[in-house]
């Protein structure tokens, strides 16, 4: 009667210790997808708000990555509507947009050194410094855009619009990761 006790009680405690183990297990997966979803922004998995996040430059531009022949005005207008969408997204990852002096150089990934850009501007190397340290396409190792990183930021794309001429056409070119716009380059068309 004794060892049937016995017997009872490591079942029980092993049937317990398999419940606590199953729940455990749960709880983790639970924690691991919910962090998977956070760093992703899960904008894949949704094509509508893709598009609601690409809104802000294509609406200057069109579903083209590239758009030409647009007004300085509109470029100022554009430039303040990324500066405001940064701003709405501080600390979500990969939510950023960057704003750069210049043609895109699809093999390099960056500005085209002897590409056209706004003369004007003569702060290139900062406004891209400040844009890259907020955008996590742009630098996968440091980019974050907290608050403090978006504020440098600002202060730099807005100096940049201020070189724009609201009478002169420039050309734009929205860079994609995934669908989503993370960088615009800026240019004059001549």
């Amino acid at each position: 009667m004794n060892n049937i006790k016995k017997i009872r009680l490591i079942r029980n405690i092993i049937v317990i210790g398999i419940i606590a183990l199953g729940i455990i297990a749960y709880l983790i997966i639970i924690n691991i997808h919910c962090s998977e979803k956070q760093n992703n922004n899960n904008l894949e998995s949704f094509p509508m708000e893709i598009y609601n996040y690409n809104e802000t430059v294509e609406r200057y531009i069109g579903e083209n990555v590239i758009g030409e022949n647009i007004k300085g005005a509109d470029i100022k207008r554009m430039i303040e509507d990324i500066i405001s969408h940064n701003c709405q997204y501080v600390n979500e990852s990969g939510k950023f947009i960057s704003i750069h002096n210049g043609e895109y150089d699809k093999e390099s990934k960056s500005r085209l050194v002897d590409g056209k850009r706004v003369e004007l501007f003569e702060n290139d190397e900062e406004l891209d410094k400040a844009c890259k340290m907020a955008n996590i396409y742009e630098n996968k190792k440091y980019g974050e855009n907290t608050q403090e990183n978006i504020d440098k930021a600002t202060d730099k794309m807005r100096e940049f619009a201020k070189k724009i001429s609201a009478g002169k056409k420039y050309k734009v070119e929205a860079v994609k990761e995934n669908e989503v716009i993370f960088a615009v380059y800026i240019s004059p068309v001549e």
